[in-house]
């Protein structure tokens, strides 16, 4: 694993599934990237449009 601070790219993570988007949220997005990257949830730092995403928050109700 990486130090603390380090940072780390792994592309565009695409999964495709019949779950609908509107129910998940960005912190099970980190546990389905914890098998790709080897970073538990509470190491990674999801951003997007250049914001970091809390856990809670929604994929859809994202601006």
């Amino acid at each position: 694993m990486g130090q603390r601070g380090s940072s780390h790219s792994f592309g565009t993570a695409r999964q495709t599934n019949s779950h609908n988007v509107a129910e998940k949220t960005w912190g099970e997005m980190k546990k389905l990237l914890t098998g790709e990257t080897g970073l538990q949830p509470t190491e990674q730092r999801l951003l997007f449009r250049g914001k970091e995403r809390e856990n809670g928050d929604y994929l859809d109700m994202c601006e």
